[in-house]
C-alpha cells in the first residue's frame, strides 16, 4: 500500500481482492473458491505497507490443483469490469468494518502525521470515495509495474516429497515473468525528530485509558543475529520486580504495560510501548513519562545486559528444537515473510537466532528513544478534542509543547526502585528427554499401575494438573463472587515472582470457581517444579496492598 498512487488510495488493497475473481485459463470468477470450497479448504490474502501476501489450506489430494490457480494470479489476471464494483463495496464494507476499531483509528491518525511527502501518510484500505472510477488498465498497470517474479517469495507446505513440491512449483510458476523490477526503498526519515512534546489526545469507542509512545526507527533487519529490538522490549515490558511496571502499580498509575519493534519495511519502522493507564495515570500522564525516560536511562547506565542474551539465547535454542511450529497456511505464510526479509540459507531459522551480542546494535535502537523522537498519543473515554480525522471521523486533538513538558524529559536520571531483570532462575539449564521405558508404581494384589513414557510428542515438556474440590456446602453466590476475587488477587501476587517463569517457556493458570480451584503448570519439565514451589507459597499466604 506504500506504493499507491496518491490519487488512488487504497489501490493495492483492491487489486489483491481483484486477482481472486478469474484469470485466463480459469475465467470463472468462483473457479477457485470453489475449488477450496469443495475440497475442504480456505484462502485469504492481506495488504501490508510493502508485500502482500496470498495464501491458501486445502486437503493434501486436491494440492496441485490449488496451487496451479494460485499461480494464474500472477500469470494472466482477467480483472473483469463488470465485477470491479462488487469488489469495491468488498473493500468498502472492510474500510467500514474497521470505524469503530481503536486501533485502525489509532493507526490512521499516525498516519495522518506523518511526513505529508511520505508514503507512509497513506489510507491502506481504500473506500468508495477513493476507488471510485478505477479502471482496469490502471488495475493492470499497477499489477504490471509490482508483480514479477523477482520481487516474490513463494511457499509450499505438504506431505508429499520435496521432488514432487519442487516439480509443482517449477510447472505451474515458472510462467511467472521475471520484469528484472529493482527493489523499491523508502526513506526513513518518515517521522521526523522535532524538539518538542508531541502529544495525540484520540477519543475511542471502547471505554479505554490508554497511552501509546511511538519512536521512529532506521533499518533493524540487518541485526538479525543480536535482535537489539527484542532485547530491550523484553525489558521495558518486563513484569518481574525492580520493573518498570512494577513502578507504575506502586504509584497507582498503570496497570499493564507492553513495548517491542516493528520493522514496516526493510528501511524503517517503529519502537512502541503502551501502557494501560488508571485513573489517576491518565490524569498524571507526565509522571508516567518520567518513569518510562527513568526506565531507559537505566538501560543507558547499565550497559549492555549479557546475561540478558544468553537467556534469550538459551530460550531460543530450547525452542527451535521443542516449539510447535505451526502447520498449514500460518506455516506456509511465516516462511514466505522470512525469505523475503532475510538470506535464504537462514531465513527459516531467523526467529531462534541468537548469535552473538551486539552493544552498537543496542545502542543503535536504544538511542531512538528520545523525547524529541517520540509521538505520544493518550486514548480516553471524554478527552479534550478539537478535530475530526478525514477517514475514520475519529474526534482528537494535537499539540506540540517546547516548553517545560518536554525539556523535563531531556534530563530524566534512573530510580534505584527501576532496574535490569534479574538473572532468571527458571531458564531450564538442559532438557533431556526421559528414557522411554514403562516404569511400575503399585504391585499389589489386585492392582498393577505402570507409568508410561509418551512416545508421539518426543519433548521434554510437562503439564501438572492439580484440582482441590470444594463441598457443596460452600455453593452460594456469595462464594462464587468471593472465589473469582480470590483467583484474580492470588494471580495479581504472582505475576512479579512467576513473570520470568513464562519468559522460561514455562506457563501456569489459577481458577477458582465453585467446582473448585485449579492450578496448571506446564512447559519445560527441568524447571516446572520450581514454579510450582512459587505458586503453592502463594495460595494461601499470598501478599497485596489494600489498593
Amino acid at each position: 500500500s506504500l506504493t499507491d498512487p496518491k490519487d488512488r488510495r487504497g489501490l493495492a488493497h483492491f487489486l489483491e481482492h481483484m486477482l481472486f475473481l478469474g484469470t485466463e485459463k480459469y475465467p470463472d470468477v468462483s473457479d477457485y473458491g470453489n475449488y477450496l470450497k469443495t475440497n475442504g479448504g480456505y484462502n485469504n490474502a492481506y495488504t501490508g505497507g510493502d508485500h502482500t501476501n496470498y495464501h491458501f489450506e486445502i486437503r493434501h489430494e486436491a494440492f496441485e490443483g490449488a496451487l496451479d490457480r494460485m499461480a494464474q494470479f500472477f500469470i494472466a489476471p482477467l480483472f473483469t469490469p463488470e465485477f470491479t464494483d462488487r469488489e469495491m463495496n468488498a473493500v468498502n464494507s472492510e474500510y467500514q468494518k474497521n470505524l469503530e476499531n481503536d486501533g485502525w483509528r489509532e493507526f490512521q491518525l499516525h498516519c495522518s502525521l506523518y511526513r505529508a511527502d511520505h508514503p507512509a501518510n497513506q489510507f491502506n484500505i481504500g473506500n468508495r470515495d477513493t476507488l471510485t472510477g478505477t479502471t482496469r488498465e490502471e488495475l493492470l498497470a499497477f499489477h504490471q509495474a509490482h508483480y514479477s517474479a523477482n520481487t516474490m517469495t513463494l511457499a509450499i507446505v505438504g506431505k508429499d516429497s520435496l521432488d514432487q513440491l519442487e516439480s509443482w512449483v517449477r510447472t505451474y510458476y515458472s510462467g511467472i515473468k521475471n520484469k528484472h523490477l529493482e527493489p523499491i526503498r523508502f526513506d526513513p526519515d518518515f517521522s521526523p525528530a522535532k524538539p518538542a512534546l508531541r502529544l495525540l489526545r484520540m477519543e475511542p469507542v471502547k471505554d479505554l485509558r490508554q497511552m501509546s509512545l511511538e519512536f521512529a526507527l532506521p533499518a533493524t533487519l540487518q541485526f538479525y543475529d543480536s535482535k537489539p529490538s527484542r532485547l530491550i522490549g523484553f525489558i521495558l515490558g518486563h513484569e518481574g520486580e525492580g520493573s518498570l511496571l512494577s513502578q507504575l502499580k506502586a504509584e497507582g498509575l498503570a496497570t499493564g504495560l507492553s513495548a517491542g519493534a516493528n520493522s514496516q519495511t526493510p528501511d524503517y519502522g517503529t519502537f512502541d510501548a503502551t501502557v494501560n493507564l488508571t485513573t489517576a495515570g491518565l490524569a498524571n500522564y507526565h509522571r508516567v513519562l518520567e518513569l518510562f525516560y527513568s526506565a531507559v536511562a537505566r538501560l543507558k547506565s547499565s550497559g549492555y545486559p549479557d546475561y540478558l542474551f544468553n537467556e534469550q539465547q538459551a530460550m531460543a535454542r530450547l525452542d527451535e528444537a521443542f516449539k510447535d511450529k505451526g502447520e498449514g497456511a500460518g506455516r506456509a505464510v511465516e516462511l514466505a515473510n522470512l525469505i523475503r526479509d532475510y538470506p535464504f540459507e537462514f531465513a527459516e531459522r531467523e526467529p531462534y537466532l541468537w548469535l552473538q551480542p551486539d552493544p552498537k546494535a543496542y545502542q543503535v535502537v536504544l538511542n531512538q528513544l528520545r523525547p524529541d523522537n517520540m509521538l505520544v498519543t493518550l486514548i480516553a473515554k471524554g478527552i479534550e478534542t478539537d478535530q475530526v480525522e478525514h477517514y475514520y471521523g475519529t474526534k482528537y486533538s494535537y499539540h506540540e509543547d517546547a516548553g517545560e513538558a518536554y525539556t523535563s524529559l531531556l534530563g530524566v536520571k534512573a530510580i534505584d526502585a527501576i532496574q535490569l531483570p534479574k538473572p532468571n532462575p527458571f531458564v531450564p539449564a538442559q532438557a533431556t528427554m526421559l528414557p522411554i521405558q514403562p516404569v511400575q508404581l503399585i504391585d499389589e494384589p489386585g492392582l498393577s499401575l505402570y507409568y508410561a513414557q509418551d512416545t508421539e510428542f518426543l519433548r521434554p515438556m510437562v503439564t501438572e494438573i492439580y484440582r482441590f474440590r470444594l463441598p457443596r456446602s460452600l455453593g452460594t453466590l456469595e462464594n462464587s463472587v468471593l472465589l473469582s476475587f480470590y483467583a484474580a488477587c492470588v494471580n495479581e501476587a504472582l505475576n512479579e515472582n512467576a513473570y520470568p517463569a513464562k519468559e522460561a517457556g514455562l506457563d501456569f493458570s489459577i481458577t477458582a470457581a465453585l467446582e473448585g480451584v485449579q492450578v496448571v503448570v506446564s512447559g519445560y519439565d527441568a524447571s516446572a517444579t520450581r514454579l510450582l514451589d512459587v505458586i503453592a507459597g502463594n495460595l494461601v499466604g499470598f501478599e497485596l496492598s489494600e489498593e
